[in-house]
């Protein structure tokens, strides 16, 4: 008899309202903490993976670096590079400037307006 009406008590304390809205409220907070970590997670993962992307490229970059350096500690690889940034030449050598096409100025003297200034746009963007 006593042993039902302890039972009772208990059963009455685990089924009460306000341990069901207590119950509610932990499983929400553990529910917000579980959600926050795999946003976490989440964005680690992304990071990681553009991180090792760069990492790559930037091991890349080294060696083609170390290529160019290689290259230029000699006289001939000197003188390449002088030849390329300066436009230079040696003794008895011309240099040839190849000129492109002439290009049309941008600007016109006439002021066009309406159908006719867009036609020349929609034209010259061509």
């Amino acid at each position: 008899m006593v042993l039902r009406s302890r039972r009772k008590i208990w059963q009455r304390i685990l089924f009460s309202w306000i341990t069901v809205v207590l119950l509610f409220l932990l499983s929400i907070l553990l529910i917000k903490g579980v959600y926050s970590m795999y946003f976490k997670n989440k964005n680690a993962k992304i990071r990681a993976i553009d991180t090792n992307k760069e990492l790559k490229a930037l091991e890349e970059r080294k060696e083609i670096l170390h290529k160019n350096l290689s290259r230029i500690k000699t006289t001939k690889g000197i003188e390449m590079e002088l030849r390329k940034k300066f436009d230079v030449a040696k003794e008895g050598e011309h240099v040839i400037v190849v000129i492109d096409k002439e290009v049309k100025p941008a600007i016109t003297t006439e002021k066009e307006t309406g159908l006719l200034y867009l036609w020349h746009k929609f034209k010259n963007s061509l």
